[in-house]
């Protein structure tokens, strides 16, 4: 792992929609207010989700019991629902504690890029420290991973407090930087990555991952489903509108930082394939999440981070679905 800071002074000078800002980060801090990482919903509602209970993990107080998954601590077996469902149950506990909230943000080529609005990079750190600022305001610690490319990660325990929020920035300020060529090596997440958090993620934890989720794969969802076995998690994608939809006729240039190329759709069978192609690239992202359990969040590069956030996550009951894909429900 190469832990070597990136000068950030170059970095200042370039507009903010490009390359991660750490004053608009910390500007954050006021959009964070009226938020919370805790669920607003009862377990059967609409947005309940994975997020069905505060927290998973051995406790003083009983909160509710679910059905059993594999990996689950058999000591919490709930054996009256077991005998009168005559399905395994485990029982819940909620943990007084504060709790770690470990994000993963995806810094990787893929995320260099926009059409319109904010590179996904920048929208990404936008929504990571967001997140962070209302886990520590909610007296929690924030920690996570931070993946540039395969020699730049860094990992950060959580800690709790302004330092941990401002020591988590700087990181996000240092990897945010645009890349200046795409290789499709450096592109996504790998599953050594996914596979660290594994490790790194204690049971019980807060686990937000945003990406573009350029490359899953069926280790990817091994991996997730791990993860999703002892934590709550929230998936956040990041999505530029021309990768849902191919753009009207025209000619267009198209760049990954060295070299350019012309690109032609000037018919409709070319769009048709296009957004075939594209189609069926979200329904395969939107899928596998669906199928795990596991909310997923779109936030588009023209979206307004603090707007979107504020629909999902504000302390009010709300009724907005938005970009939320939950369960099995088409997304709007």
């Amino acid at each position: 792992m190469n832990t070597d800071t990136i000068n950030t002074q170059s970095i200042m000078d370039i507009p903010a929609e490009i390359a991660v800002n750490r004053d608009d980060l910390i500007r954050l801090r006021d959009g964070a207010r009226g938020l919370t990482l805790k669920p607003r919903q009862s377990g059967g509602s609409t947005l309940s989700g994975q997020h069905q209970s505060r927290f998973r993990g051995r406790g003083m107080d009983y909160l509710e019991s679910r059905h059993y998954q594999p990996g689950d601590d058999v000591r919490n077996f709930d054996w009256r629902v077991t005998a009168r469902t005559n399905q395994p149950h485990i029982k819940l506990y909620v943990e007084e504690r504060e709790k770690p909230v470990v994000v993963l943000v995806d810094l990787s080529a893929s995320m260099s890029m926009a059409s319109q609005g904010a590179f996904k990079s920048v929208i990404a750190a936008r929504v990571a420290a967001m997140l962070g600022w209302v886990a520590v305001a909610q007296g929690d610690r924030i920690g996570g991973l931070v993946y540039r490319s395969p020699e730049q990660h860094l990992e950060l325990k959580p800690q709790g407090g302004r330092r941990g929020i401002l020591r988590f920035i700087d990181i996000l300020t240092q990897q945010g930087q645009p890349h200046t060529s795409f290789d499709t090596q450096h592109a996504g997440l790998p599953i050594g990555i996914l596979e660290r958090l594994t490790h790194m993620t204690r049971p019980g934890s807060q686990l937000i991952i945003i990406s573009d989720f350029y490359y899953l794969d069926a280790e990817s969802r091994e991996y997730l489903q791990k993860l999703q076995q002892h934590n709550n998690i929230l998936a956040i994608q990041v999505v530029d509108p021309l990768e849902l939809s191919a753009p009207p006729a025209g000619e267009y240039g198209i760049s990954d930082g060295s070299n350019s190329w012309r690109m032609n759709i000037n018919s409709l069978r070319q769009q048709q394939h296009l957004d075939k192609v594209l189609n069926n690239r979200q329904q395969q992202i939107e899928a596998l999440f669906t199928e795990l359990n596991i909310p997923l969040l779109k936030i588009f590069t023209d979206d307004d981070v603090n707007a979107v956030l504020h629909h999902y996550l504000t302390r009010k009951p709300a009724s907005y679905m938005g970009n939320l894909l939950m369960q099995g429900e088409a997304s709007v």
